[in-house]
């Protein structure tokens, strides 16, 4: 993404930001910033939008390159994918699904150990596997014979033992063996005479500096680990023997960038420095990326890359029982890490939740920033599916407490906040109320923050879930009153504007316009698929279902559009009141059709009943006996628990950003009942059962 958009290493935020506006080529101007904020944490571009759900992000990627496509043919060329983390498979699976008619040719390699690590690919229908076999050893005389047309038997046959059917092995060992031609003891070859041990040392130091840099590497980065006595004549002569390549266009501007030819190179190369000198090097390597980084503003963007060399030195050093104090060292890897951390939330939860684990590692108990650190790891493992409800629960709690003996009120009343949802996720409404209080209670009285904007907007929150839409109101009112941000405002417009509603004040509309022109302005594609599902549901008991079933098909569009999978089905659920109202049957049976069998996988008890519900009367009214017993049979849906991250319904709504779809609405208050239409009643009905409890099944998935 970076090379197509001409991005460097050195480009500040104001030039990546321009880069990438005009390899954009989306003309509708929300999708455009939709797509750009999407893009932003692959490029190493600030964004303050919440890090969105893997399908939306996925759909976002997936646009990008489609519009590269578009625009002619595209070969996108992905190496190496038994390395690749199970988010960016994922992706790959649903790019060869979702992009029928496209020049586009994707080129996937990857070693047979790419079954184990990832059993789901390749993707069947749309792909085409061919596997390469190791060449025979006929085949690769040949080829080393080509390379050293001179090599006695001995030493061919030394080769293909070593090269194990691998030709890109046989290769370079047979080229380095041309430069130097080495003895044969007792049939097998000295690997400790390999170069580059063979080099003179010159060049030998510069290739062993530049295997700690990495399997690319700059001149600048060289020149920073050591005296050099003309590097560039060095580095030329380097290229010469085929050690390493220019890299071009390099991705730091005014610097020369190299790679290895092989990775055996490197590792020799790497092998060859003790463990003291690899930890210097690693530690001097991050001190010379660090200011490259912040001059450009993008140190986030290589911070997994200093997290690397930081960790390292540190690992290296206390394996080398260095004398120097590391306490410094320490600092750094736990600062790299945590930005590490944050750059991969958007991108892959169960990789950022590593970063924070590592970063916890290297936190002691007495630090200030450990409550912090602990909250976020339990954050990050629980919207990666690492820990169950139970196990988020009780790092929240110790969270808590090291927040509160630290006397960081602020912290402790964020954890306080999502014991809060976890525990109403459990089940355990008490509890989830009590935390809630407990943090109102700690920061009422203090500067008022956003804070305690959240605590507010979640207890109007839960007395909606009550069936309390006064109280609930009171509670939204106080939220709107203090600092908040975009998502808590969103969030309590569409609680106090149902909620006024439900009291028979329809101007309770004026609230949810506002969160849906809100969420227009944050582009994000959530908080705009449920604004639009709100007024759809209360537009339809006020003008006529034909409004609501436009407003509900908007949030339907979004969600398409934008690939958030769950949300879509719950719009489509929710659209069936409307079409039973509407006696647009045919349209409700093939919704249905839809809904049901993504029920099922789910386990969505809610989605399916109400599905379910409204095939089975519709059915019933044309006398359809067949269809009715089929829906009968299909009664009992797959339940799952609540501490299983593969279900669907989540019990109240989370800023963390999990990939949970918060529940939005409750049954009418006795004031508004003559409002609502018997099917929308029973469907709130539905709706509130799950909310307190009792159909409560898991999480949006």
């Amino acid at each position: 993404m970076k090379a197509q958009s001409g991005i460097l290493e050195t480009d500040d935020q104001v030039t990546v930001s321009g880069k990438l506006d005009r390899t954009l080529s989306e003309p509708d101007p929300h999708n455009r910033a939709w797509i750009k904020d999407r893009l932003a944490p692959l490029v190493g571009l600030e964004t303050t939008t919440e890090p969105p759900q893997h399908e939306e992000a996925f759909t976002a990627w997936r646009r990008f390159l489609e519009q590269i496509a578009a625009a002619g043919p595209t070969v996108l060329v992905i190496e190496d994918l038994h390395w690749a983390d199970e988010a960016f498979v994922t992706f790959l699976e649903q790019l060869s699904e979702r992009t029928a008619g496209l020049p586009l040719l994707v080129v996937v390699t990857a070693r047979p150990e790419v079954e184990e690590r990832h059993p789901s690919w390749p993707p069947g229908r749309r792909s085409t596997v061919l596997s390469l076999s190791p060449l025979t050893d006929a085949e690769l005389k040949t080829l080393i014979q080509e390379t050293l047309p001179e090599a006695d038997p001995q030493l061919v046959k030394v080769v293909l033992e070593r090269a194990g059917g691998s030709p890109l092995y046989a290769e370079q060992v047979a080229a380095m063996l041309r430069e130097h031609p080495l003895p044969i003891a007792g049939g097998a070859l000295d690997e400790t005479l390999i170069p580059p041990s063979a080099l003179p040392p010159e060049p030998k130091r510069v290739l062993m500096e530049a295997s700690v840099v990495g399997k690319t590497f700059w001149a600048g980065a060289i020149a920073s680990l050591g005296e050099h006595h003309n590097l560039e004549a060095t580095l030329a002569e380097l290229v010469r023997r085929e050690f390493c390549r220019p890299v071009s266009p390099s991705t730091m501007e005014g610097d020369t960038e190299f790679g290895f030819w092989h990775a055996l190179v490197r590792d020799v190369a790497y092998a060859e420095l003790t463990r003291a000198e690899r930890a210097r090097m690693h530690a001097a390597t991050a001190r010379w990326i660090e200011p490259e980084s912040t001059a450009g503003d993008r140190l986030e963007d290589r911070a997994e890359l200093l997290a690397h060399h930081t960790t390292e030195a540190l690992s290296l050093a206390r394996a080398a029982d260095l004398p120097e104090d590391l306490s410094a060292l320490e600092d750094d890897a736990r600062r790299f890490l945590l930005l590490a951390g944050e750059r991969q939330t958007p991108l892959d939860a169960a990789k950022a939740a590593t970063y924070f684990r590592r970063a916890l590692e290297l936190t002691s108990a007495g630090r200030p920033e450990r409550p912090r650190v602990l909250r976020r790891a339990g954050e990050l493992g629980w919207r990666s599916g690492q820990l169950d409800v139970d196990g988020a629960v009780r790092t929240y709690e110790e969270a808590v407490e090291l927040a509160l003996a630290a006397g960081d009120r602020q912290e402790a009343a964020i954890g306080m906040r999502r014991l809060y949802f976890q525990l109403g996720f459990r089940g355990d409404g008490d509890a989830a109320r009590a935390n809630i209080d407990r943090g109102i209670e700690l920061l009422e009285g203090d500067e008022p923050t956003p804070v305690l904007a959240e605590l507010y907007a979640c207890r109007a929150e839960d007395e909606m879930f009550s069936g309390h839409s006064a109280s609930s109101l009171r509670w939204a009112d106080h939220a709107l009153s203090l600092p908040h941000n975009d998502a808590v405002a969103i969030m309590t417009l569409h609680i106090r504007g149902n909620g006024r509603c439900e009291l028979g004040d329809l101007n309770g509309l004026e609230d949810l316009e506002e969160a849906l022109r809100r969420a227009e302005a944050t582009g994000d594609g959530l908080h705009l698929a449920q604004s639009y599902s709100y007024l759809s549901e209360w537009v339809g008991v006020t003008e006529g279902c034909g409004r609501g079933l436009e407003l509900n098909q908007a949030s339907i569009d979004v969600c398409d559009r934008r690939g958030i999978q769950g949300q879509g089905m719950w719009a489509r659920a929710e659209s069936l009141w409307l079409l039973y109202d509407a006696g647009r049957w045919d349209v409700l049976l093939a919704r249905t059709a839809e809904t049901l069998p993504w029920a099922q996988e789910h386990g969505d008890t809610i989605a399916g009943s109400v599905s379910l519900s409204y095939r089975t009367r519709v059915l019933a009214h044309r006398g359809e006996e067949s269809g009715i017993s089929k829906c009968r049979r299909r009664r009992s849906l797959p339940r799952r628990s609540a501490s299983r991250r593969g279900a669907t319904q989540p019990m109240r709504w989370d800023t963390s950003r999990s990939s949970t779809t918060p529940p939005k609405t409750v049954p009418p208050s006795t004031e508004s009942s003559n409002r609502l239409r018997c099917s929308a009643s029973a469907y709130r009905t539905a709706r509130s059962s799950w909310q307190h409890g009792s159909l409560a099944t898991g999480r949006s998935s």
